[in-house]
């Protein structure tokens, strides 16, 4: 019988199965959904949808990557939610701050950054992601 987890019917991009800590991920277009991979309870399907549908990737967009010029950040927060982005450098310094509200997309122009490693931090409430950019010119 095929779980019925609350998931919106939409494309998955990428599947991964986590079996070391019995979880499921589905990468769809609206963000990330995890599941348990294994739900013993006499009624999986509504034990299923109780459980899924935490959204853990708020970033869906975050090109071209190594960046010369403009970084496209694409974010996918819940409804009126209110996050902040922060560009850091290797030292934790932010070179770039950005709050928003909601999903949205922006763009972030790097040309006067000094090449190297960076950090695009992203922070909603207590939910934080954190990706790698790199800055080549």
């Amino acid at each position: 019988r095929p779980y019925q987890v609350g998931m919106p019917y939409i494309p998955i991009y990428d599947f991964e199965i986590d079996a070391a800590n019995n979880k499921i991920y589905a990468a769809t277009g609206a963000g990330v959904w995890i599941g348990d991979l294994y739900d013993n309870s006499p009624n999986t399907s509504a034990a299923m949808s109780n459980k899924i549908a935490t959204h853990l990737s708020p970033i869906v967009a975050l090109y071209p990557n190594p960046v010369a010029n403009v970084l496209t950040v694409g974010i996918n927060a819940p409804l009126k939610s209110e996050w902040q982005v922060r560009l850091l450098n290797t030292l934790g310094q932010a070179a770039y701050v950005y709050t928003g509200r909601e999903t949205q997309r922006f763009d972030i122009n790097v040309k006067s950054f000094n090449s190297g490693l960076y950090f695009l931090e992203y922070t909603e409430g207590d939910n934080k992601k954190v990706e790698k950019v790199m800055i080549q010119h």
